[in-house]
C-alpha cells in the first residue's frame, strides 16, 4: 500500500528535527517510496538535499547509502551501468573502512547488477556472493532478500550449468527459512532453471 506508506514516512520526517540522526534515513526511506510510485523530481530532490546534508554532518554510511541509490536509479532511467558501477566500487572501501557490512552488501549487490547489465556473469556471482555474505553479517533480512535474488538472477543467466545451479538454490531455499520474500526470490529462478 505506497500511498499509505508515503503518508506515514511524510508523518514521519515531519515529526522529527533536522538534527535527529533518524531524519537523514527517514527521507532516504521516503525518496525510495517516492520513486517507487514514480514522482521522481520529488524522489530526486529529496536524495540530492539527502547526499548534501549527509556529507555536511559527516554521516558517511548515509551519504554513500544515497549515492548508490542515485546511482542504481539513473542506471535504471537509462544511464551507462559503468556509472553505477564506479559508484559502487567506490563505495566498497568506504564502507570497509567503517565496519558497515550493511552498506557493503548494498554495494557489492549494485556492482553485480552493473556486471549483469554488462553479461560478467562470472564475475557478478561473485559479487553477488559477497553481498549475500555482507547481508547475513549485517542481519538485515531485506538486504538478504536482495542478495539473493541478485545471486539466484546469476545463477539462472550465467553460465553455472542448470543441475549444479539448481542444487545451489535448494540449499538457499532451505536457508531462506520461513521468509515468504526469500523463497519467492529463489523459487522463481528455480523454475526458470527447471525449464
Amino acid at each position: 500500500d505506497m500511498p499509505a506508506a508515503l503518508s506515514l514516512l511524510d508523518r514521519a520526517v515531519a515529526l522529527v528535527t533536522e538534527q535527529e540522526p533518524a531524519r537523514l534515513e527517514l527521507l532516504r526511506e521516503l525518496s525510495s517510496a517516492l520513486w517507487t510510485v514514480g514522482d521522481v523530481a520529488r524522489a530526486e530532490s529529496l536524495l540530492n538535499g539527502l547526499i548534501a546534508a549527509a556529507s555536511e554532518s559527516g554521516h558517511r554510511s548515509l551519504e554513500w547509502y544515497a549515492l548508490l541509490d542515485r546511482a542504481a536509479r539513473r542506471e535504471l532511467a537509462g544511464a551507462a551501468e559503468a556509472d553505477l558501477l564506479a559508484v559502487a566500487e567506490a563505495a566498497v572501501p568506504v564502507f570497509d573502512q567503517l565496519g558497515d557490512d550493511l552498506g557493503l552488501a548494498r554495494a557489492w549487490r549494485r556492482i553485480a547488477a552493473a556486471q549483469v547489465a554488462r553479461h560478467q556473469f562470472e564475475a557478478a556471482e561473485q559479487s553477488s556472493e559477497q553481498a549475500l555474505h555482507h547481508a547475513r553479517l549485517a542481519a538485515d533480512l531485506k538486504e538478504e532478500a536482495r542478495s539473493l535474488d541478485q545471486l539466484c538472477t546469476v545463477l539462472l543467466y550465467g553460465p553455472t550449468p542448470a543441475g549444479e545451479a539448481l542444487a545451489r538454490c535448494e540449499q538457499m531455499l532451505v536457508r531462506a527459512g520461513r521468509s515468504r520474500l526469500m523463497e519467492a526470490n529463489v523459487t522463481s529462478s528455480t523454475a526458470g532453471l527447471l525449464a
